[in-house]
């Protein structure tokens, strides 16, 4: 499998558009997981300052926690290659709060790794944020909702 294409520049995306639908989707996700953490990915495409979700995947959280998420890697591997063979790329990681939807220090480690927008809901107050990790500082990145 040839590396998978992720947008180039981080400073340049200021916006993720994400649909309705995938917004309802990660709120049943988080309902279902209550109380874990939910967890899963966008995949898409970059468009001009924007990365655009075109699929939402709900995977499960193995680590059955309140506080933290892990995606099993297989899942994970499998999902990558859908993406691929349908000519997305991964542009956001999802995942629910029990508290503020802002990143936690375990997050911001991962966010290192990862190094592309982060989506999450706090399930106590029903907002999303989506941040992006740069330069070591978590920066808000605005949404948008799209249509289906």
């Amino acid at each position: 499998m040839k590396k998978t294409e992720t947008y180039t520049d981080k400073r340049t995306v200021k916006r993720l558009c994400v649909s309705q639908e995938h917004l309802d989707q990660s709120r049943k996700a988080a309902q279902d997981a209550h109380p874990n953490e939910a967890c899963g990915l966008l995949f898409g495409y970059e468009k001009d300052d924007s990365l655009v979700a075109v699929e939402f995947k709900v995977l499960p959280n193995i680590d059955h926690s309140a506080v933290r998420f892990s995606i099993d890697p297989s899942s994970l591997y499998e999902s990558l290659v859908e993406a691929e063979e349908g000519g997305l790329v991964l542009i956001a990681i999802f995942h629910s709060h029990l508290t503020g939807a802002y990143p936690s220090e375990t997050d911001k480690k991962f966010m290192e790794l990862w190094p592309i927008p982060w989506l999450i809901l706090s399930t106590t107050s029903n907002r999303f944020g989506a941040f992006i990790l740069y330069e070591g500082r978590c920066r808000e990145i605005k949404m948008q909702s799209t249509q289906t």
